[in-house]
């Protein structure tokens, strides 16, 4: 009751940082850093939204080397997550709150997914 009683928007800390998801999110940043580049000048205004509601992510990428600025913060962010080491992490539950999660995630008559019935 003390782990619910936290309420839904606290989030347990991680047990360890999953590293090729942390270069994934940088590769995500980096792109969308390098589509705000270089599609700059394009008018805002004219976009396909109204005929188009529905569109699929692209996965084009801006070539590099077109903004040396650019290219030197995205090397910078990249090495000081990727190569930095982090500070200890701080546990923000007890053994008896980790057990709880556990306990809680197997049990099929409040997991959906266990029944099979949400993907």
């Amino acid at each position: 009751m003390k782990l619910l009683s936290r309420g839904l928007t606290f989030v347990p800390t991680p047990q360890s940082i999953n590293w090729s998801e942390v270069q994934a999110d940088i590769n995500d940043f980096t792109r969308r850093l390098g589509l705000k580049e270089f599609f700059h000048n394009e008018d805002d205004l004219t976009t396909d939204t109204d005929t188009h509601p529905f569109r699929c992510k692209g996965s084009w990428t801006p070539p590099h080397g077109r903004e040396a600025a650019l290219d030197a913060f995205i090397n910078a962010v990249e090495q000081d997550v990727m190569f930095s080491k982090p500070a200890r992490i701080r546990n923000n539950l007890t053994k008896i709150e980790r057990k709880a999660i556990k306990q809680l995630r197997i049990r099929t008559d409040i997991n959906p997914r266990i029944r099979g019935l949400a993907p």
